[in-house]
């Protein structure tokens, strides 16, 4: 019998791992949902029994999820698996198999959620508004680049308008780019100083910035304003190549800098 490889092994053991944390960050978000519709059904909002869609709002909180646990992806899991005798390469391997695993997986069961409580507001009439997510502007950031960083990662583009397929590609790639964005800032504070540590930031949000001109989010405006071009934005399908060469180059940074990091005993 052939033997599965050491990167798959940690790959689904990462998983695994990581879906445990996710199952609660579904069921938390999921319970939210289900109470702001009934508090709508009791009369205690005054926002005219309006409830943005549960597969939406997950999206929202989906890329802030993925860019925390991506951070605590590289703190925990390559130091332990390095120490325990695996190669940083099966070790990063892995970890992108992981990475993938969960870019695919959540959007698809938020989704699924999302139509279940369609389909029961629809079924019992229920006086409830599903509506789309709220739109950010560059006026929401007030000059702040803390404030459109932030933005710009809850205004990631979602393509819901256009058809689910897209949506839900859309969405993979949004929750992966930023699962190895936080994993990027992880390996450069481990391997360097928090002065070179704090350059990965600044790297990161370079590439969030590009990806959010792609898309055409005008929350990055205070970045954009450094650069020798305007905003414009892609196709879906342009953005999508450019969203996943953004992706290579962050996992081939990745590779770069764990490919000979020590590990702190």
């Amino acid at each position: 019998m052939q033997q599965q490889p050491i990167s798959l092994k940690i790959g689904s053991n990462m998983f695994t791992e990581q879906m445990k944390w996710t199952v609660w960050f579904i069921g938390i978000s999921f319970l939210v949902h289900i109470i702001q519709i009934c508090a709508n059904l009791l009369g205690t909002r005054s926002d005219n029994n309006e409830v943005t869609d549960y597969f939406l709002a997950s999206h929202i909180a989906g890329n802030i999820y993925m860019l925390v646990i991506g951070i605590i992806a590289a703190y925990a899991f390559l130091p332990f698996f390095v120490q325990n005798g695996l190669t940083r390469r099966d070790v990063f391997k892995g970890s992108l198999l992981a990475a993938i695993g969960l870019s695919i997986v959540i959007p698809i069961i938020t989704l699924i959620l999302s139509l279940l409580v369609g389909w029961i507001v629809d079924l019992f009439n229920l006086p409830v508004t599903i509506t789309d997510m709220p739109v950010f502007d560059k006026e929401d950031t007030s000059g702040n680049l803390i404030e459109a960083i932030v933005f710009s990662i809850l205004d990631a583009p979602t393509g819901v308008h256009e058809n689910l397929s897209l949506a839900l590609l859309l969405n993979t790639l949004n929750l992966f780019f930023f699962y190895i964005v936080g994993y990027f800032i992880t390996t450069g504070f481990y391997r360097f100083n928090v002065m070179i540590g704090l350059g990965y930031i600044l790297i990161s949000i370079s590439l969030i910035s590009i990806r959010s001109m792609f898309w055409g989010t005008n929350t990055m405006d205070i970045v954009y304003n450094w650069l020798p071009i305007g905003t414009f934005q892609l196709s879906s399908s342009a953005f999508i190549v450019a969203s996943i060469v953004l992706s290579l180059i962050i996992i081939w940074l990745i590779r770069l800098t764990t490919k000979k990091m020590a590990i702190k005993l």
